[in-house]
């Protein structure tokens, strides 16, 4: 049904959006090489401490020129597409069938950008985040979830991937389980009412989640065996 879809889609992305906030406190110094969720809560707070998240926005374009465009009527639709720009990490991604990915409703996607920008804060301008919603047979069946952290250091490494994966169980009361499908490492959790099933694809992890883990798991199945 579209009500159980929607209600479905806005408690996944809340979710997600509740671990993107644990996940910007990791990715700073891209080393929180404990999978564990409780790392947060290990013998070394300085990793989640550490202020170089707060580093890492520093290359951001935006300060620097606005002093030399006089007229911010012209300038200003163009140069804010720095921060505005960011890609969208699920750009170009497809699905084997059955299953299809289409754009997220008006709701569900404002409802995402506003999540994800209060959870991030100054660091939405360094981790690029993007949804999709996944349909079967014509019904959705879940979303497909890509943040993607451009020039942090490490953030291709296996261990970041494991890091991520340890905010989103974090954050969702679960646990990570891993396998391997397709030849990628696949991270499974469930809680909080939705299932993440991730992998690693460069400086970008995509997720699959839906209402089971099986489900998220055959989504994710089907995104790599048609992203290869």
């Amino acid at each position: 049904m579209a009500s159980t879809s929607r209600r479905f889609r806005s408690t996944s992305l809340g979710v997600f959006a509740a671990a993107a906030a644990l996940v910007a406190g990791a990715c700073g110094g891209g080393t929180p090489a404990t999978s564990s969720p409780t790392a947060s809560t290990g013998p070394s707070p300085t990793a989640t401490a550490a202020p170089s998240a707060s580093a890492i926005p520093s290359p951001s374009a935006s300060p620097s020129p606005t002093a030399e465009s006089p007229s911010p009527t012209a300038d200003a639709t163009t140069e804010p597409s720095a921060s505005a720009a960011a890609a969208d990490p699920t750009e170009g991604l497809t699905i084997a069938e059955p299953y299809a990915l289409e754009p997220l409703d008006d709701a569900s996607a404002a409802a995402f950008e506003e999540g994800v920008g209060e959870s991030l804060g100054a660091m939405g301008d360094v981790i690029e985040f993007g949804a999709l919603t996944v349909t079967r047979d014509g019904e959705d069946v879940g979303v497909v979830m890509a943040m993607a952290f451009p020039g942090v250091p490490g953030a291709e490494e296996p261990e970041f991937f494991r890091s991520v994966m340890g905010g989103v169980a974090g954050s969702s009361g679960g646990e990570v389980e891993e396998t391997t499908i397709g030849g990628k490492t696949v991270g499974l959790t469930e809680g909080g009412g939705a299932a993440f099933a991730g992998y690693q694809e460069g400086d970008t992890v995509i997720f699959a989640v839906s209402q089971s883990i099986d489900e998220s798991t055959d989504i994710v199945t089907a995104l790599i065996e048609a992203n290869g």
